[in-house]
């Protein structure tokens, strides 16, 4: 009876000793990259089982030194509903349709069929590029390569999963994973060990840094319903056309002087208002700029209901001081009269979409927009002149 025991505890001893030994070898056989990968697809089943979700990513670009701010905001409701806003564009996919308009156009937008969901119809619409929320990969992902791609903010491709470490972010502990790229770049995610949120993103090209700070809230119910209003909006047939044409409302705003004077374009209304946007650095912006200050010359000594403005943008300096320093200079070795407006963040020429400059925008007395010109015409004075008497007795 005794033997028997014996056996039967040694037996039970082996297959635990046996077990121990396979659970060890698994073990053993995990490596880093293993928990990662796990890790990145705990992330991503964090986003598909939120009933509701927000988020505000503080994005910060640096260039040599000089650095610069905006945000994305998102939102994720139930199915397919959800919103993404950057750059002046909101992205809306609600009842089956993706709506596509700009901030500063409210009266136009573009309209689509779904496609599963906003990632795949934006894929769609934009040539197959991403949607620079990692969030909405996230969460709308089939693939363990989707969900890696999200770590891309849409600014990397290609990424390759390097290494995985527990690290302290801001006090707290959090998961950092380490991305490569076949460009060179490396990216750094964040994770929230609890949650499972990305709380940050790190992309390093080299001279060229970004940092994406997040605030993941997850909700039972989103605090405003996912919604788009087409009510006194025009559908145009093709994202292309979301932008300043003839015939639109100007952007309103509000920008100072040089003298520390305060604009603002919508208490103009009545009389025809000159934009004129320029650079110091900018050659034909110096020739162009002289024949604004004639026309200018002229409006006021005919008397016409005209308000001619120069505006500053695209300074190659670090502050705001340096920039109001150097265009002061500036107009005051050149004589000039009329008034320039210092547009220090560049916001006003983001509305007004403005890339190559000189760039004019001739606005009526309604504050719709007559004509935009772009580069230096030497027959400007002239054309100035024929466009604000056919817009002040046309009343347009």
């Amino acid at each position: 009876m005794r033997t028997a025991t014996r056996v039967s505890f040694l037996g039970s001893l082996a297959l635990l000793l046996i077990a121990l030994t396979v659970q060890t070898q698994a073990r053993a056989t995990e490596t880093p990259l293993d928990e990662a990968v796990k890790l990145i697809q705990e992330v991503a089943q964090a986003y598909r089982e939120a009933p509701a979700f927000t988020d505000n990513i503080q994005v910060t670009t640096t260039v040599r030194s000089k650095s610069q701010t905006e945000s994305i905001g998102v939102a994720m409701g139930a199915g397919p509903d959800a919103q993404v806003r950057w750059q002046g564009h909101i992205l809306t996919a609600v009842d089956q349709r993706l709506f596509v308009h700009r901030e500063h156009l409210p009266g136009k937008y573009f309209a689509t069929a779904l496609t599963n969901n906003i990632v795949e119809t934006y894929r769609g619409l934009a040539d197959g590029q991403s949607l620079p929320a990692p969030q909405c990969a996230l969460r709308y992902g089939k693939s363990l390569d989707d969900y890696v791609g999200a770590f891309g903010m849409a600014i990397a491709s290609n990424l390759t999963l390097v290494g995985h470490r527990m690290t302290d972010l801001g006090g707290r502990p959090a998961h950092e994973l380490e991305f490569t790229t076949d460009r060179g770049a490396t990216i750094k995610g964040f994770i929230d060990p609890d949650r499972k949120f990305i709380v940050k993103v790190e992309i390093d090209f080299g001279p060229v840094n970004l940092s994406y700070s997040m605030n993941p809230k997850r909700h039972d119910k989103l605090p405003q319903p996912i919604a788009f209003d087409k009510t006194d909006r025009q559908l145009v047939e093709s994202v292309s056309e979301l932008k300043l044409a003839t015939g639109d409302t100007a952007p309103d705003f509000t920008l100072k002087t040089l003298d520390g004077q305060s604009v603002t374009l919508g208490e103009h209304r009545g009389s025809v208002v000159v934009l004129d946007f320029w650079a110091t650095w900018c050659p034909p912006c110096r020739m162009s700029l002289p024949k604004l200050q004639q026309f200018a010359d002229w409006a006021e000594q005919e008397g016409c209901a005209v308000k001619v403005y120069a505006v500053d943008i695209f300074e190659r300096v670090q502050t705001n001081e340096q920039k109001k320093q150097i265009v002061s200079q500036f107009w005051k070795n050149r004589g000039f009269t009329m008034p320039t407006l210092m547009d220090y963040d560049n916001s006003v020429a983001k509305a007004f979409e403005v890339e190559p400059i000189p760039h004019m925008v001739v606005i009526g007395p309604q504050g719709k927009i007559i004509k935009i010109h772009i580069g230096f015409d030497p027959n400007m004075v002239q054309t100035l002149k024929r466009e604000t008497l056919e817009s002040l007795h046309g009343d347009s």
